[in-house]
């Protein structure tokens, strides 16, 4: 079979799985929401709440790999794009499995400092980068710039959620402090940057693949 028929396959696969993942979320939902996970597979089994969790992240990773094949002829680097691609799938499970359930502020503290520190090298080589292109090239770095910036607000308000202000993987301080709406309206904010954000990326490579 052709390389690219291999490779948009692959692609095409990991979106229909992608798809997966959304329909059994709407499809357990519903009773998921009243009797909680425990009893849930307790019922039923994990499987379907495992599709839920699983698929989108598997599916972005194969559909990853389909991406890279159309360009990548090294098998080495492929291969280890892949393995990479699903390590990050099953993160639900190997980051509890490495740094426990317990609630860590140094876990967390620690994330948000590289998180910084990432921001701020990231900004600082875009730039550079920028600087570099031809001036019909930097349309498409300024929509991806403004992706970026997206997510990392993002992971500013996703701080936010879990801890202070609104302390949501501290649930009694959550109760005493009365925050539910203030989270909600952070959730909301996150869904709307990282909406834009994708956007914003999915356009930046649209056009630096349509002005070639």
């Amino acid at each position: 079979m052709h390389r690219r028929h291999v490779a948009m396959a692959l692609y095409f696969i990991g979106a229909a799985t992608m798809v997966v993942s959304v329909v059994a979320a709407q499809w357990i939902q519903p009773e998921f929401e009243i009797i909680g996970m425990r009893e849930y597979n307790a019922r039923y089994g994990a499987a379907g709440f495992m599709v839920f969790a699983f698929a989108f992240p598997l599916g972005v990773a194969a559909a990853s790999a389909g991406a890279l094949l159309l360009s990548e002829r090294r098998r080495a680097r492929l291969a280890v794009f892949i393995l990479l691609s699903f390590a990050a799938g099953t993160a639900a499970v190997a980051a509890p499995m490495l740094f426990g359930h317990q609630q860590s502020p140094l876990f967390f503290g620690a994330g948000g400092v590289a998180i910084l520190i990432l921001v701020a090298m990231a900004i600082r080589y875009w730039g550079e980068h920028r600087s570099r292109l031809a001036k019909s090239a930097r349309g498409s770095a300024d929509l991806q710039g403004a992706g970026y910036v997206c997510f990392a607000l993002a992971a500013w308000n996703l701080c936010g959620v879990g801890g202070m202000p609104s302390f949501l993987i501290y649930p009694q301080q959550a109760l005493a402090f009365g925050t539910e709406g203030f989270a909600v309206g952070q959730m909301k904010t996150v869904m709307a940057l990282l909406v834009a954000g994708w956007l914003l990326t999915a356009l930046s490579f649209f056009r630096a693949v349509r002005s070639r």
